[in-house]
This record gives structure tokens, sequence and C-alpha cells, in this order.
């Protein structure tokens, strides 16, 4: 599905600081890094909501770029509205958590500053958030992708599923979400790990000791698991969300270099929560689901300086994890299951080098799945 950008007048404006409220509902986090490209508009869908129920605290992290002087316009702009954090480089997670520590508002979510967020966001969520009794843990909500060279905007990744999860019985978009949590719908961890698709109850975050990854890439992985297992209340909002942009050939997501070892840590971070708070085996194999998404989308990308490092953490990784969680995960929910058998196999094996030149790569699981066969 294809539609055109949508956009908001920026002839048209008006200074909207007398109507901000003065008990807000909500706070926006905007980590900042050598943004100057973007982050005007990033503020502006910030500082143009339809309703001003909201506070922002950017957290300016290290850039040496033009992002500082950006940041102190929109502060001299809109002072009652936005606070702003300067701190050294220390990367995404720190900056959110640096933001988190200072939030006083009921609600709390983060949005990249190379990304932009719907004008109605700030009042949707307050709508939906009056329409139940009792206060979500979790709002999630289903973004969209913006193409930088095609400027087309598509659907996010996950939308199946994640009305699948929320809206089961109905297609009508005024539909409310059902309530649920994962203990009652382990899809849940399914979604996409997006931190910035999420509004968080700012109680519960500090209730279970919530935190981001610090000084790695994919930080929004341990999280994502540890909220969603500790969350009572999820609901959902499909009509709205950020913008997140794509192949602007900066994103960390899209490099094959040394960051893609982070995997490793990262994900033995998760699992050695998971062991160590005693979770059930089916929420373990849906850490070992993302696991392998991000092996084998990692094991595809990863440049030649950096995948024989890549798979051999990645052999000690799988080998540090009982096989009988892996036989669970195969069971349960492997979307590729026989393949996965092979792999999972042959980077327990010391011969999990195979995987390092993509020329045999496939040829060479094709013969050890014939020999596992005999």
């Amino acid at each position: 599905m294809k539609k055109n950008i949508i956009s908001y007048n920026v002839d048209e404006r008006e200074n909207k600081m007398s109507l901000v409220n003065k008990k807000p509902l909500m706070t926006i986090i905007v980590p900042a890094y050598n943004v100057e490209k973007y982050l005007e508009q990033c503020l502006d869908s910030l500082v143009y909501q339809t309703i001003m129920d909201h506070r922002i605290i950017v957290v300016n992290d290290g850039s040496t770029d033009n992002t500082a002087e950006i940041i102190k316009k929109y502060i001299n702009e809109y002072p009652e509205l936005i606070s702003w954090i300067d701190q050294e480089n220390k990367g995404l997670g720190a900056a959110r958590n640096r933001g988190l520590r200072l939030v006083e508002t009921p609600f709390v979510t983060c949005i990249d500053s190379d990304d932009w967020q719907d004008q109605m966001f700030v009042e949707r969520i307050k709508n939906v958030v009056n329409k139940y009794d009792e206060q979500p843990d979790i709002i999630f909500t289903l973004p969209w992708l913006y193409d930088s060279v095609t400027h087309q905007v598509t659907e996010w990744y996950d939308k199946d599923t994640f009305e699948k999860i929320f809206f089961p019985n109905s297609e009508k978009e005024d539909k409310m979400s059902i309530v649920t949590n994962a203990r009652e719908n382990k899809f849940l961890y399914e979604l996409e790990a997006s931190t910035n698709r999420r509004i968080y109850r700012t109680e519960f975050l500090r209730k279970i000791g919530f935190s981001y990854t610090e000084g790695k890439k994919w930080e929004d992985v341990k999280p994502h698991f540890h909220a969603i297992h500790h969350a009572d209340r999820c609901i959902a909002l499909k009509n709205t969300g950020f913008f997140y942009r794509v192949n602007t050939g900066g994103q960390i997501t899209s490099g094959g270099g040394k960051s893609r070892l982070d995997i490793i840590p990262v994900f033995r971070d998760t699992l050695d929560m998971a062991f160590t708070e005693g979770w059930n085996e089916i929420e373990i194999a849906y850490i070992l689901r993302m696991l392998w998404n991000f092996t084998t989308w990692s094991i595809d990308v990863t440049n030649t300086e950096y995948i024989g490092s890549l798979l051999k953490n990645l052999h000690e990784l799988f080998n540090s994890i009982p096989y009988k969680n892996f036989k669970i995960y195969f069971k349960t929910c492997s979307p590729h299951r026989r393949k996965e058998m092979v792999k999972t196999w042959l980077l327990k094996s010391p011969f999990y080098n195979i995987l390092k030149d993509y020329r045999v790569r496939e040829y060479g699981v094709r013969i050890i799945r014939k020999l596992k066969r005999r």
C-alpha cells in the first residue's frame, strides 16, 4: 500500500503557547546527534500538535554540527514547552535514559530526531486514555515508513500482527482496542521492537526498573521484552504514529560494519534477564525468534572485515543456550523451521565458518540438510 506523504502547512502556523496545558499528559523525549538536516521537521511536528498537552525534552548527545543551535532556537521560541540537556556523546540508549530521569508527566514516549510525529498524536493519545477506566501500562501505535528516495509512505512492518492482537474482530477505525498482556497473548513479543511506537505509563517504568541498553546498538531489544513481560494492561491506537525515515544512508540499521557485533551482548543480556527471572519457555522462545531474525539479517549484510568475528561470537552465544529451548522455539513460533534447525545445528557446530562466504552459504546449508537426513 502506498499513499502520498502527510505534511503540515508551514505558512499557516499559529503560536499556540497560550494553550499549553499546565498539567500535561505526556513527555516526548528526543535524543539528537548530528541531525541538523532533519531536526527542524521533527521538532515542528511536536510543537504544532493539535492540542498542547505535552512537554518535550531534547537531549543533545554531543553533536558537532548545527544541532545545538537549532535546539536553542526552539527553546527560545517555546520555553514553556521544551527543555533540553547537553551532554557528551554517549549513544541513543544513554540519551533516552537521561531524558527519562526528568519526566514528571503520567505518560512518556520517545522519537528519534530524524523522524517526525503525526500532528494529531497527542490529541489521539489523550482521547484513547480517557476511554479506559484503568490507565494502560503501554499504548502501542502503528507508525508509517517514509522512503527518502521515492518519497512514498507505506505500511509499518508488523501491521497484520498488530491488528490481529488488538483489533481481531473489527475493521472499523474507531473500534476500541482490546486490553491484553503477554500472559494472555504471546504475539505481543512478535511486535517490532521500536520503542518510538509505544507510550509508557511513567510509574510503570519506574516500578519495573526500566532502562535502555547503553553503549550498544539495538538498544530497544531488551526493553522490548522487559516491558511487555511486566505489563498488565496493553492497548493500541492504529490511526496514529510516527513517520520512520528509511533509505537515508546513515541509519545504524542499514550498516554492515562493527556495530553488527552488538547483537551478541544485547541478546546475551536479554536471555540472561529471562533465565534469571524464571520466564517460561514460550517467552524465551520468542526471544530466540527475534535472535534468529537478527542473526539471519546480520550474516547477510555484515562485511568481510567483521563476518568472521560475528560468526565466532554467534557460535559461542548459540552454544550457551540449552538446545531444549531451541526445540521449543522450533515447535512453537519458528517461521522457517527446517532451515533454522539446520542453521542452528551449524552455528553450534565446529563448522560454523561455512556461513562466512555468501557464495557457498546456501549450498553448504543444503549439504548439511542432506547429511542430517541420512
